[in-house]
């Protein structure tokens, strides 16, 4: 709802998620376990923070929360690499995350979050590395980075079926992060240059890019 900000925030290798109010300024604490927390994503009705952390013996574990605090965190899912939440579509069904694939280094994989016993599902992996994604405002396509070797790209597919591919920018560095507007109609993205701006056009199923447009921040704003 644009009213709170989730950051991480504490020392590199063992930083905890907190709430920030983005109209008083006041922040609460909103994790407090030892391991280092790997900050998430909203849930769509902004009532639940999901995140992750390693555990002693090398396992990661996902976990969801009130975003104000009450209650205990609720484990949602283990597994033996890495996993990081990315996003929760829309219809607060399914948690997307990127995941340490091993030989295939990072993929994308779901989590039903109305049948966590199924646990987790292939998304999107490869020979390419496909890692951070999040799903369209409207549900249907989904965006993700994609690199192979010192090419990075951002694509956009249909999510359902992780069908099509089209890609909405390239870049000679790696992207830290994308996100859909909230009208469906740009993604904003940063690479090693800055903040980019990108608006899409759909026609006929297929997704067309206009070329990134490089934002200037203004004075005082720092990355």
């Amino acid at each position: 709802n644009g009213r709170r900000l989730a950051v991480m925030r504490g020392e590199r290798d063992d930083p905890d998620v907190y709430i920030v109010d983005l109209e008083t300024g006041i922040d609460s604490r909103l994790t407090f376990e030892d391991g280092g927390d790997q900050l998430g994503c909203w849930s769509p009705d902004s009532k639940m923070v999901d995140y992750t952390r390693p555990t002693l013996d090398g396992t990661w574990v996902g976990y969801r929360k009130s975003a104000d605090g009450t209650g205990a965190e609720l484990e949602v899912v283990r597994f033996d690499n890495t996993i990081i939440a990315d996003d929760v579509t829309p219809d607060g069904r399914w948690l997307l995350l990127t995941v340490w694939g091993g030989a295939t280094l990072w993929d994308l994989k779901k989590l039903d979050l109305e049948s966590l016993e199924d646990g987790l599902q292939d998304l999107l992996a490869g020979p390419d590395q496909q890692y951070y994604c999040a799903a369209s405002p409207d549900g249907q396509w989904l965006l993700h980075h994609q690199s192979a070797g010192e090419v990075w790209n951002l694509y956009v597919r249909r999510l359902a079926d992780a069908g099509g591919r089209w890609e909405i920018h390239e870049s000679t560095s790696q992207f830290q992060h994308a996100a859909w507007s909230e009208d469906g109609r740009t993604i904003y993205a940063r690479d090693g240059r800055g903040f980019l701006k990108i608006d899409l056009s759909f026609e006929n199923g297929s997704v067309q890019a206009r070329p990134a447009q490089l934002l200037q921040l203004d004075e005082g704003v720092r990355s």
